[in-house]
């Protein structure tokens, strides 16, 4: 995620106020953590920040150099062909993040990337995870790669995003598909890269095996989300019960959630915002998702909505949907 927040700090938004906004420690992002914060937080920040820069996701992902995400970029520009790297890609994506999972599935002609977003997640998650791949390898190639189309899952956006996303990622898109991925010729998969680097690779490899092994630390935050599911999602759910329902003191809950960087109101309220999105792009009134989610009244609601999002629950239906909503 820091190429985001670097993004945003250019552009004179605080990062650091931005994210304790949303309850989140910035420390988790600063400190190469933010492979174990939960994909909720992070669609969080991504919605967050492109309410006003729709195609900030891909503006991002074209820019991709082999130093922006440190041992994965670097990792992956230096195989010897795209093959190589998309396979890596496949297997190392998980330094990044364990939101999303990559496949490659190869015909005697063709060869098609899928991505398993695991789960509903907002349109500019999607079109950066497909965007950051395919930029990055085209960049990093020795020759064409040779895309044939994008399978996209979100709805057609407006027509301008929608000429960005065909524009940038060099391909016909598709949306309203079943599936993520992009296909290309298969020949392409033989392509060199430009920065190729066998003896380097063999120390990125071995680095990544370690990093891989290591223990997850956010294996607490992902029970806690769970758990709050599980109880069925209500603002006024209590720490010290969660808590009991997991075998252990309020006190070290709190504890071990600060030490992955994050806090129960974070975890809490990246739960109820999930839900409240996804309930009002289903078509959800605001009353009735107020009121299935604990709330005392719409009032409250609408406060704690535009504290998650920045934005009112009927501006963030209507911009899902891609339409402008009339009055206030």
């Amino acid at each position: 995620m820091q190429p985001l927040l670097s993004v945003l700090s250019s552009s004179g938004v605080d990062p650091g106020a931005l994210l304790r906004g949303m309850g989140v420690d910035p420390w988790a992002f600063q400190k190469g953590q933010s492979r174990w914060l939960s994909a909720l937080l992070t669609d969080r920040l991504w919605q967050t920040a492109t309410a006003h820069q729709p195609d900030l996701p891909l503006r991002i992902a074209a820019a991709v150099e082999p130093s922006t995400f440190g041992l994965l970029t670097y990792l992956l520009a230096s195989q010897d062909t795209i093959q190589a790297a998309l396979v890596g890609l496949t297997r190392y994506y998980s330094l990044l993040s364990e939101a999303t999972t990559y496949r490659l599935d190869m015909s005697a002609r063709s060869a098609c990337m899928t991505l398993d977003l695991h789960g509903p997640r907002p349109p500019s998650v999607e079109s950066f995870a497909v965007a950051v791949s395919l930029c990055f390898v085209r960049r990093q190639a020795l020759g064409p790669l040779g895309v044939r189309e994008v399978r996209l899952t979100q709805e057609r956006p407006p027509a301008a995003l929608a000429d960005t996303h065909r524009t940038l990622l060099g391909a016909p898109v598709h949306f309203g598909c079943a599936t993520t991925a992009y296909v290309f010729d298969r020949q392409a998969l033989a392509v060199p890269l430009r920065r190729a680097d066998p003896a380097l690779l063999v120390l990125l490899e071995a680095h990544a095996a370690s990093v891989l092994a290591a223990p997850s630390a956010c294996e607490l935050a992902a029970r806690v989300r769970d758990q709050l599911v599980a109880r069925g999602v209500d603002c006024s759910v209590r720490s010290e019960d969660v808590a009991a329902d997991l075998g252990m003191s309020d006190r070290t809950l709190r504890r071990l959630l600060q030490a992955e960087g994050t806090t129960f109101r974070a975890e809490l309220d990246a739960v109820l915002a999930a839900t409240a999105s996804e309930s009002l792009a289903r078509g959800g009134g605001t009353e009735d998702v107020a009121a299935a989610l604990g709330f005392a009244d719409a009032a409250a609601f609408r406060r704690a909505f535009r504290r998650w999002f920045g934005t009112t629950p009927r501006a963030h239906a209507a911009a899902a949907r891609g339409v402008t909503p009339r009055g206030r």
